[in-house]
């Protein structure tokens, strides 16, 4: 019985953790998304570590943009 019991409880630890996990991934696609689209530079800081390149296309050439910039 105490098995049974510590295993359910090992179980449902990792489906709270997963719920958790799942919500800041959702968090931070969200800033991307809001952020690129939207023009709104200060959520792609949020979303991305510091030291982050985004490169892209503009004007057919490649363009970097730094997440401290």
């Amino acid at each position: 019985m105490k098995k049974l019991l510590l295993i359910s409880c090992v179980l449902l630890t990792q489906c709270l953790l997963a719920q958790t996990e799942e919500d800041r991934i959702r968090e931070t696609l969200t800033k991307y998304i809001d952020g690129s689209t939207g023009g709104q530079p200060k959520l792609l800081k949020e979303a991305f570590h510091p030291d982050l390149n985004l490169y892209y296309v503009k004007n057919d050439q490649v363009s970097i943009w730094s997440g401290e910039a």
